[in-house]
């Protein structure tokens, strides 16, 4: 997803450290002067000591990747928080399985959510990673959203200080889905989605990686979402991506019909898609590849939230949009 501000502190949920998956911290740095970053994180066992991740040097207009397996090793759910004293960073999080990996940048703690992707279809398990770096427990709430309408108040869970929380979404509806999240304090927010048959595959009778399972069957997808709807959206890179089967995304949380205007973005005129998008539904628009485009343009007669998702037989990947004018 696409950063739009650059803050000094940077909240990164959604990681994990168990079998079969590799953590990276990734350091951005674009800009000339030197960065100087401290990282702290959480888990499932509340706060995870990272002493040697205290004044990293991330030198200008380069990165830096810091593999966490073994500072933190074999934690089912990992917080992190990047707090910058000098300079500036982007930091984002990759998790990596045998044959793909999920990455999303940083963000700042909302109390409001939008994720027009939690998962494509039924052939991934999506899950709702939320942190709260707060000093009380929050309780948040999340709804549902398909193309046949919204389950209000499908889960609540209570957020607890320095302890990520993961909140399992398959049992909430079949195939594809959106979801939105309501909190009483800000929180942050990841959606992951991972392919329901990657247990099976990458592990033996007793639950140990099997290093003669079969290659495959272990996409994974990641991305934040949005703190608010709006009417004019960007989404680069859409339909540009060659190896696979694109989709816009299109979430309608109001009460009113959305009509839809995508305009294909390129070096030439294309012609526009238009859609209608009833009131608390989500939609998905299936899009080819087509190396004429580079992205595309998105306005609605009312408030929605809009991301897009790639396909492939050994992959998949969740983006955020990006909000026009505001």
């Amino acid at each position: 997803a696409c950063v739009a501000r650059i803050p000094k502190v940077w909240e990164l949920p959604g990681g994990t450290t168990r079998e079969g998956r590799t953590l990276t911290l990734r350091l951005f740095n674009p800009f000339p002067e030197l960065a100087k970053v401290t990282v702290g994180g959480s888990s499932e066992s509340g706060e995870t000591g990272l002493v040697d991740l205290q004044n990293i040097d991330v030198e200008g207009r380069t990165w830096e990747d810091v593999t966490l397996n073994e500072l933190v090793p074999l934690l089912d759910d990992i917080s992190l928080t990047v707090t910058t004293s000098e300079g500036f960073v982007i930091p984002s999080l990759v998790v990596a399985g045998i044959n793909d990996e999920a990455s999303w940048p940083g963000q700042a703690p909302a109390a409001y959510w939008e994720f027009p992707v939690a998962t494509t279809s039924s052939d991934f398990a999506p899950s709702l990673m939320l942190s709260n770096t707060g000093s009380v427990s929050v309780t948040a709430v999340v709804d549902v959203y398909t193309s046949e309408g919204v389950t209000l108040d499908a889960r609540e869970v209570v957020v607890d200080p320095s302890i990520p929380k993961r909140v399992d979404l398959g049992d909430l509806a079949d195939g594809a889905m959106g979801v939105r999240v309501r909190a009483g304090a800000p929180v942050s927010a990841v959606i992951l989605a991972e392919e329901s048959s990657v247990v099976l595959e990458l592990t033996d009778e007793e639950g140990q990686l099997d290093d003669e399972a079969p290659a495959g069957g272990d996409r994974i997808a990641g991305t934040t979402g949005v703190t608010t709807a709006a009417t004019s959206w960007l989404l680069p890179g859409l339909q540009a991506v060659g190896s696979g089967d694109s989709t816009v995304w299109l979430l309608n949380t109001g009460s009113e019909p959305a009509t839809v205007i995508l305009q294909p973005l390129g070096a030439q005129s294309l012609p526009t898609s238009k859609q209608s998008v009833p009131p608390g539904s989500v939609l998905g628009v299936p899009l080819g590849y087509d190396a004429s485009v580079g992205g595309y343009f998105v306005e609605s007669s009312a408030p929605v939230s809009v991301a897009w998702s790639v396909e492939a037989e050994k992959g998949i990947m969740f983006v955020a949009g990006t909000v026009v004018g505001g």
